[in-house]
């Protein structure tokens, strides 16, 4: 079966050899498993071609390369897969063949756990399925944390994805923790993180033809099993179907389909909005016109706004004219009658210079007059109140006097009332005497301020 199915398959690819598609076909029986990097293409790649008759031919054999022949890998091969703590495995590196590789060993000893890590590490959606319960942390080797898969791509040739950005080589990372998070991370040939999610290894894949959901390209060991040990017609043919991405296909037909008719709704709906759309036009178009209308206006009035900008210019270049024969006009003209009129004014302010001087010097004159003035007035102030404050002692030592005398040639009896009213005259007459005095000095002091003020006036006539 598989042999027929690969011939079907390179047949329908329309290649030219069989050996272009698929170059070696995964063979898996018991504890060799049988690797190969080329593998098939997604479904795009495929046409559907009407019946056709198969003869089988006797294939030519080829000869082994001689040993120590370098032989070239093919762009989109697998160089090497290294895990580590994945599985039973603490840390694994195997390096492949530019063709075919075999994994030998005991049972048990690891060899499907390599095909896993490749699986897992390109990102087969059913491996943690059928390896484990426990979902993809069921991946991590007992004892440990986490577990790592690294996956090398050739990346060479014509058909290479991008060298320039990712180099000879492609490496393809993924981590599974302890939670069951198992984010992937491809690197370029000098180890730069080009990118860490399903899209960015799923245009990797897609480039190179990787399909590992594909039990043609990988089997695991439960697809082999149900393939070998089931003899219905229908189990192998929902295995051709699922081989041969028939049944994708049909998915997607559906799919298309369901599309399909969701555009049919969504045109019924959209051809029901065409009158108003064609209502909406015609008005987009009266506006369109009116808004050309505009646009003229516009021009237009950009052309009468450099009209006037001109016609400001040629005012101004008019009173500009105006100006400058005004200007010719007062120097031929005017100037002269105003030289004539500052000269006589300068003799007339010269006159007055000089009555000015004489009236200043009269005032200075004035002025020192009233200084002196003012100084005698205040010397004789002072020569006043001194002759003020003599008077008074004078006049109180002389009551003081007759009142001593009274005293002594009084006789007893009511000498007493009469010394009384006698003293009493005395103090008031004092008292006459003080209030005239205190009259006086108020009268002095009224006439220094009159002789202040004058000198003051006089001084700001100067001025």
């Amino acid at each position: 079966h598989a042999a027929r199915l690969s011939s079907a398959l390179a047949t329908s690819r329309d290649r030219t050899c069989a050996s272009d598609v698929l170059p070696s076909f995964r063979f898996r029986a018991r504890s060799i498993v049988a690797t190969h990097a080329r593998v098939l293409g997604p479904p795009h790649h495929f046409r559907v071609l009407p019946p056709c008759v198969f003869t089988m031919v006797k294939a030519e054999k080829r000869k082994a390369p001689e040993p120590g022949t370098d032989i070239p890998y093919g762009n989109g091969t697998i160089m090497k897969v290294k895990v580590s703590n994945f599985m039973c495995h603490k840390n694994l590196e195997v390096d492949l063949g530019p063709r075919i590789n075999f994994i030998v060993g005991e049972n048990g000893s690891g060899k499907s756990a390599v095909l896993t890590a490749l699986s897992v590490c390109l990102g087969m959606k059913k491996a943690a399925k059928e390896r484990s319960d426990k979902g993809m942390k069921g991946f991590i080797r007992e004892g440990s944390t986490q577990a790592k898969v690294e996956v090398s791509i050739r990346n060479s040739g014509q058909d290479a994805l991008e060298p320039e950005t990712y180099g000879n080589v492609i490496t393809v990372e993924r981590v599974i923790n302890s939670t069951g998070a198992a984010p992937f991370k491809v690197r370029n040939q000098w180890g730069k993180d080009m990118g860490s999610s399903r899209d960015a290894l799923t245009r990797i894949t897609d480039h190179f033809n990787i399909d590992v959901d594909n039990p043609i390209v990988v089997m695991s060991q439960d697809s082999s099993r149900q393939f070998l040990h089931s003899g219905k017609d229908s189990d192998k043919y929902k295995f051709f179907v699922k081989a041969t991405l028939l049944e994708d296909i049909q998915h997607k037909i559906a799919y298309i389909k369901d599309l399909v008719k969701q555009m049919d709704a969504q045109i019924a709906e959209q051809e029901e909005l065409v009158p108003q759309i064609e209502a909406d036009v015609k008005k987009l178009t009266d506006e369109l016109e009116s808004f050309s209308a505009i646009e003229d206006l516009k021009a237009k009035m950009q052309e009468y706004r450099r009209r006037l900008a001109w016609g400001e210019v040629y005012h101004s270049e008019l009173m500009l004219q105006q100006t400058t024969e005004e200007g010719d006009r007062y120097r031929n003209e005017v100037r002269p009658m105003l030289d004539a009129s500052v000269g006589a004014q300068a003799e007339t302010m010269g006159n007055c210079q000089a009555e000015v001087d004489d009236a200043n010097a009269k005032i200075t004159e004035f002025n020192n007059s009233i200084k002196d003035l003012a100084d005698e007035t205040t010397a004789t102030h002072d020569k006043y109140t001194y002759l003020l404050r003599n008077q008074r002692t004078k006049e109180t030592n002389l009551v003081v006097h007759q009142n001593d005398v009274t005293e002594k040639n009084q006789p007893t009896g009511d000498s007493g009332g009469a010394d009384r009213h006698r003293a009493d005259d005395s103090g008031a007459a004092i008292a006459s005497r003080g209030g005239f005095v205190r009259q006086g000095n108020r009268r002095g002091d009224r006439k220094a301020r009159r002789a202040e003020t004058a000198q003051g006036r006089a001084g700001r006539r100067r001025r």
